[in-house]
């Protein structure tokens, strides 16, 4: 990954104990995934998502970034928890000599741009055990509305843009090579987020309106769980991938 990306994210890092409701609700869907597993986190950090699941009874759990701040911080918050190991790496460039069961993460898929998307894919391939399972939280650039703003209003006019300058949400161009690459992949969105994101950007002053869009988005999710208008319209969006095991199965969803 390019030098202006790690110094980005090295001077953005800092260490927070909060965890955003659709990151805890991620969480919650797939636990029954994690007890006597071996799971690799990628973009992991400062190691608060990892820490959560290592509460879940994994055999061991990896967590790597290339960030040199952000491990640095996780193993110095994490270091009493013995089946947890952080380590310093870029994900293009590494090996780590073992393979996994579960390979998750938040937000890191769309950091990958579509030309070095295929390095990620056999980092990936390479890593995940035969009958193993990728799942992630991304967010969603499937939406055209939601493309024309990216593209032509945040950073722009007070907006600001969290992410690093060339990154852009996870899209379908980049989904579509995953599709290529596992006998399995699927899309969800269990989780609607949109409102809040909206009155985070254009009223961020206004708490109650913060606070009403937070409320109106979990209104949304309880009442259309993952179905068309969520995966069309969420920022939020899950990436499930596997050469093994259906995204059904997976979460032992029945299927009459």
């Amino acid at each position: 990954m390019s030098h202006e990306l790690r110094q980005f994210w090295n001077e953005k890092t800092s260490h927070s104990e909060e965890m955003h409701y659709a990151i805890i609700e991620f969480l919650a869907s797939f636990s029954h995934r994690i007890p006597n597993r071996k799971i690799l986190e990628i973009g992991c950090g400062t190691g608060l998502f990892s820490s959560k699941m290592s509460e879940l009874s994994p055999e061991k759990i990896v967590g790597v970034d290339f960030s040199e701040k952000a491990i640095q911080l996780a193993n110095d918050q994490y270091q009493n928890i013995d089946c947890l190991e952080f380590l310093h790496a870029d994900l293009l460039d590494c090996e780590l000599d073992e393979t996994y069961d579960l390979i998750v993460g938040t937000a890191i898929l769309h950091e990958i741009d579509i030309n070095n998307t295929d390095k990620l894919l056999v980092f990936l391939n390479r890593h995940l055990k035969k009958d193993g399972v990728g799942y992630f939280l991304e967010n969603s650039f499937f939406n055209p509305v939601f493309r024309f703003v990216r593209k032509h209003i945040i950073g722009r006019y007070g907006t600001y843009k969290m992410g690093s300058e060339h990154e852009t949400p996870f899209d379908p161009e980049r989904y579509k090579m995953y599709l290529d690459n596992f006998l399995y992949c699927e899309r969800s969105a269990k989780q609607f987020v949109m409102l809040e994101r909206f009155f985070g950007q254009f009223a961020r002053k206004h708490k109650k309106l913060f606070r009403f869009g937070q409320e109106t988005d979990q209104v949304i999710t309880k009442l259309f769980g993952d179905s068309s208008l969520t995966r069309s319209w969420s920022y939020h969006q899950e990436i499930y991938f596997s050469n093994s095991l259906s995204y059904a199965n997976f979460m032992n969803i029945n299927i009459v």
